[in-house]
């Protein structure tokens, strides 16, 4: 069987996701009367019930949570596109709008160089590179404030950047909020079905 060149973050989706695959039997953490009371020692005999206790407790702590997260990433997708409407309401709302509007120009308020965004670097080079990056190709002063009020109109905030693989990031663009859905454990779907060549 091939081995599987899966990226770091594949590796973790792949162990504690939601969709992580589960042993077939979780771990057990009983032990033998007998075995933990066969000791000369009362100290050794409270510390080894110490850590059965401990690794009991770890053990539940860690069940309950295993199954709060499948449970949020179950119910987190509707409640989450039901709370955008609830936020594009609250925007015909004057106080709110003006808030927002608050918000967003006085997380980006200019220097007195007249940048949002002041980038230091002893090369040259690598200044010169990232001042072209945000001020030309992002054009960071002027988007920088709407995606501020989006995200603090929605919570979140989603920019595609748009990639050539010899120039690199040539340009980006805003995507609205209400169509963005996120798919776990889909690369590594994709990977399987290339591996297994369908």
């Amino acid at each position: 069987m091939a081995k599987q060149n899966l990226t770091v973050y594949q590796r973790l989706t792949k162990v504690f996701g939601f969709q992580a695959e589960k042993p077939s039997s979780p771990p057990q953490y009983r032990f033998d009367r007998d075995t933990i009371l066969k000791t000369d020692s009362r100290e050794d005999f409270e510390k080894e019930m110490l850590q059965q206790q401990q690794s009991q407790y770890i053990a539940d702590k860690w069940a309950k949570l295993d199954q709060s997260l499948y449970n949020q990433s179950v119910y987190y997708e509707p409640n989450r596109l039901a709370a955008y409407y609830d936020y594009e309401s609250m925007e015909f709302t004057p106080e709110i709008s003006a808030a927002l509007d608050i918000y967003s120009e006085e997380s980006t308020t200019m220097s007195e160089k007249g940048q949002i965004l002041t980038i230091y670097s002893e090369s040259k080079r690598i200044k010169n590179i990232l001042e072209d990056l945000f001020y030309n190709v992002l054009d960071i002063n002027t988007n920088l404030q709407m995606w501020c009020r989006g995200l603090s109109k929605y919570g979140d905030n989603f920019v595609y950047l748009k990639i050539d693989p010899n120039k690199g990031v040539i340009g980006c663009q805003q995507l609205p909020n209400i169509e963005i859905e996120r798919h776990e454990g889909a690369a590594s779907q994709v990977h399987k079905a290339e591996a297994t060549g369908t």
